[in-house]
């Protein structure tokens, strides 16, 4: 932190001498409106993100009547192991987020072909994913987390059916967003989380014994419903591309 404070100072200090500034101009009021209108979609779906990934453990541990901290803590476990892939699908999407905007800028429309092949690429390796989870979960669950937590096992196996959607979701969620459809695809995410948190609450009070295995169910199905609301907002685009 030290290292970064000091470097910061002396970068300020060799900027001055050509002209150039770590601190841009106060921004006016029609800048800062038409920043805040840029980014909100951006801060919506980040907070829309860090809730479906917490939900199901939070639910579990809180709505139970009985063992739910025992249960939120084995179903976390095996949600923990699955989401440690997820780096993979966000560098691929990162990567693939410049060139989107790039070829919308210039051509009006998305390079659906890069898009189809990181899609179709980030969905098989999911799927591959997936399995390696669905078989090793009792062993992974012993050698990463501990003996004691083999036992949700089938938790883990569960989650395992969302590893495929959520793996190509990072990049129809990125194309989303480069070709300027940001609402639309918020209220996709909206309609998933609330299916998760509906199946979730009905799976609690009605099968509070199999619990984790219905969150577990429901994540992929919330999963599911996005990658189609995704592929939906895209043809949609395509389309109206298509007929301008």
């Amino acid at each position: 932190l030290m290292g970064e404070i000091v470097g910061l100072i002396l970068t300020h200090r060799w900027m001055n001498p050509v002209g150039l500034s770590l601190l841009p101009n106060r921004p006016t009021k029609t800048t800062l409106k038409a920043t805040l209108l840029e980014a909100w979609p951006f801060a919506a779906a980040g907070i829309l993100g860090t809730m479906v990934f917490r939900i199901d453990v939070v639910m579990l541990r809180e709505m139970l009547p009985q063992g739910g901290d025992e249960m939120a803590g084995l179903y976390g476990a095996g949600y923990r192991l699955m989401e440690s892939g997820h780096f993979l699908a966000a560098s691929v999407a990162a990567a693939m987020f410049p060139a989107l905007v790039r070829r919308r800028s210039e051509e009006g429309t998305l390079p659906f072909d890069i898009l189809k092949r990181a899609s179709i690429g980030l969905f098989s390796v999911g799927f591959c994913g997936g399995i390696f989870l669905f078989i090793l979960a009792d062993p992974l669950l012993s050698l990463l987390a501990g003996a004691e937590f083999s036992s949700g096992a089938p938790y883990l196996q569960a989650l395992a059916f969302t590893v495929p959607f959520t793996f190509s979701n990072f990049a129809l969620g990125t194309a989303v967003f480069a070709c300027r459809r940001e609402v639309w695809g918020l209220f996709g995410a909206l309609l998933s989380l609330g299916l998760n948190v509906v199946g979730n609450a009905y799976g609690i009070i009605y099968h509070p014994e199999h619990a984790g295995l219905w969150a577990g169910a429901m994540s992929a199905v919330s999963e599911l419903l996005l990658t189609c609301s995704h592929l939906v907002i895209l043809g949609l685009h395509r389309r109206a591309v298509r007929t301008t």
